[in-house]
């Protein structure tokens, strides 16, 4: 026997709840929808604005001259400009959590941490070129020496240490050491360590360029403590 078709006005008769409930449930779901997406655009609307503002106040401020603003402009830029103490946070680190940083690329076994183990420079140093002779002393330059060697000689670290900068033309190295030192190199060519690279004392970081017409080349090489510029042969030894 065929199953008879409800009238759909009678079942809607039976059960009025049900229909109004759904009703009821339909309505609140939409409104809910609603105010979530309202809220989420209003939230970046407001986040646009303040961008804005801002972005507003720091160009208007950049040219804006006065006494106060230009102070924080030129403390803004020498802060900037500092050569930030790895050590100093290696050290705190330790002392704080008791371990290294491991999770930091430049901070490992022999790293920051390691020249934090040490107050000061260590006696052992080496020549920065072997068999060097040297051409100025410091009294004449005031910022550094110049080291005559062999063309193309090799060039090593004076002490262990964290490379800090290479210069683009790769003519450069600066390493930091302990205490607050570092070593300055110059007139070179072939470098072969880079920025964050942990060096060894002795540790070959290039060669010295050549010069042209010479049978010779010559390294410039300055040690600054504590933003001072030192006698690097007060530190090392040419032999």
């Amino acid at each position: 026997m065929n199953e008879i078709e409800r009238d759909p006005e009678e079942l809607w008769k039976k059960d009025r709840s049900y229909w109004k409930r759904m009703e009821v449930e339909g309505h609140e779901t939409q409104e809910e929808e609603a105010h979530s997406s309202y809220s989420f655009f209003k939230h970046v609307k407001i986040q646009f604005i303040l961008a804005i503002v801002l972005f507003a106040a720091v160009f208007g401020l950049n040219y804006l001259e006065h006494p106060t603003v230009s102070e924080a402009k030129g403390w803004l830029k020498t802060e900037l400009g500092r050569s930030f103490d790895f050590i100093a946070i290696a050290a705190w680190y330790e002392h704080t959590f008791e371990g290294s940083p491991s999770f930091i690329p430049s901070f490992g076994s022999k790293s920051e941490l390691a020249i934090a183990e040490h107050s000061s420079i260590s006696t052992e140093t080496a020549a920065p070129v072997a068999g060097g002779v040297l051409l100025h002393s410091f009294a004449e330059l005031l910022n550094g020496v110049e080291i005559a060697g062999t063309t193309k000689a090799e060039v090593r670290a004076v002490d262990k240490g964290r490379v800090i900068l290479v210069t683009d033309k790769q003519d450069s190295v600066i390493i930091q050491h302990a205490n607050e030192r570092v070593s300055i190199y110059s007139r070179l060519s072939d470098v072969n360590v880079e920025v964050s690279d942990w060096v060894e004392t002795g540790k070959v970081i290039g060669k010295l360029a050549p010069i042209a017409g010479e049978d010779y080349s010559v390294l410039f090489l300055a040690m600054k403590q504590k933003d001072l510029y030192i006698d690097p042969l007060d530190v090392i030894s040419l032999e």
